[in-house]
């Protein structure tokens, strides 16, 4: 996992420290010690031509200014055999100002070349080490990039293979760009990738974590309509049945409710409107009904007649209300002599309405718009 790496540089080579000793001349013998211009030939091409003021740099900003000529003509091996060097050298280190520049463009070329992890090292010493520096946004915003890549199922090399599940680092990779660049259009879209991962993934606890941050630190964010109707997806696919804790339901009403008073038209077109808090009404009656007829299989009837009187009060034009008046018909109860003696007393029993004939419960429609996911409820 990336949390538990080390990163740091690597050792330092023999090799490397001979070619910096003798790097002036081998660089001037290569041409590498000038960097290029390009000028409109006769021949209406474009030419490459030396730049002589250039030429005066110090020997370390030339070889910055060669790097970036490689990368730029897709060159990424030559780039980083030129600046690795460099870099290493333990016996003249690379000037601190410089040195930030120096490993993000040696991160860079390892990126091009297909070693995207080994390019984390230099981007996460430059975000490390170098947190005022122009190139610390950068390099958080290359790391951004290869958590995308890894979430989009890309592996890690195993002795050149890409054989290992690289979920972990990438999460990690987000996680670190939202502490780095707190409130930072960067740190949204990492939160928002990182979220809709685990919703994709049918992680729907996690997915419900993620949103919420979102919706914390960034509530003016561009994704937000997308963050909260998620989180209403979520609550509602946590819900397992009416056996099973409700809590996930009243959530995902209250949010429900927000979200079509400040959005209106978005949610009738996402159907979480009116019609969806009446589905939830009528899972927390079914709730309610599974109930009391577990009190009656225990021969509880106080607590059946107490738990039957709240969901016709409550509930009464859900199916599970019906099915609660067929209950009590068959007992030969009715509503005002299971009603609590308070309430008896003050005669303020509430009337019970029919249940409209086209209701149907929110299981039901849940089964029609979303798919199930392994027994961990359902997710549109």
């Amino acid at each position: 996992m990336l949390a538990g790496m080390n990163f740091a540089s690597s050792t330092h080579r023999g090799v490397g420290a001979l070619l910096i000793w003798l790097g002036p001349s081998l660089v001037a013998a290569a041409g590498l010690a000038q960097t290029t211009e390009f000028r409109l030939g006769e021949d209406r091409q474009w030419e490459r031509t030396a730049s002589p003021d250039e030429q005066e740099l110090p020997l370390e900003q030339r070889v910055l200014v060669d790097t970036r000529r490689l990368l730029a003509e897709d060159l990424p091996g030559e780039a980083f055999e030129l600046i690795d060097p460099f870099i290493e050298n333990e016996e003249a280190p690379y000037p601190a100002e410089l040195l930030p520049e120096a490993l993000l463009l040696r991160g860079d070329a390892l990126l091009a070349g297909g070693r995207e992890f080994r390019a984390l090292y230099d981007y996460e010493r430059v975000a490390r080490d170098f947190p005022r520096s122009p190139q610390f946004a950068i390099a958080i915003e290359r790391e951004f990039d290869i958590a995308q890549q890894y979430l989009g199922g890309l592996r890690r090399r195993f002795f050149g293979l890409r054989l290992i599940d690289a979920e972990s680092t990438a999460i990690e990779l987000l996680i670190r760009a939202q502490e780095r660049l707190p409130g930072s259009r960067l740190a949204e879209r990492a939160n928002i990738t990182m979220a809709d991962y685990y919703y994709d993934q049918r992680r729907l606890d996690l997915a419900g974590q993620a949103y919420e941050v979102y919706l914390a630190n960034h509530p003016r964010g561009e994704h937000r309509t997308h963050a909260r109707q998620r989180l209403i997806y979520t609550s509602l696919a946590r819900f397992k049945g009416p056996r099973y804790d409700t809590s996930v339901l009243i959530d995902a009403e209250i949010q429900a409710e927000r979200f079509n008073a400040e959005f209106p038209l978005e949610a009738e077109r996402a159907g979480l409107d009116e019609g969806l808090l009446i589905r939830i009404d009528d899972s927390r009656a079914a709730q309610l009904l599974d109930t009391a007829e577990w009190y009656l299989s225990r021969e509880d009837e106080p607590s059946a007649r107490y738990v039957l009187y709240r969901l016709l009060n409550e509930y009464p034009a859900s199916v599970a209300g019906a099915g609660g008046r067929r209950l009590m018909e068959a007992r030969g109860w009715t509503l005002e002599t299971i009603a609590p003696a308070g309430v008896r007393d003050l005669g303020a029993a509430a009337p019970v309405d029919e249940a409209a004939p086209g209701d149907v419960t929110i299981e039901g429609q849940l089964e029609d718009d979303v798919e199930v996911i392994g027994g961990e409820g359902t997710a549109p």
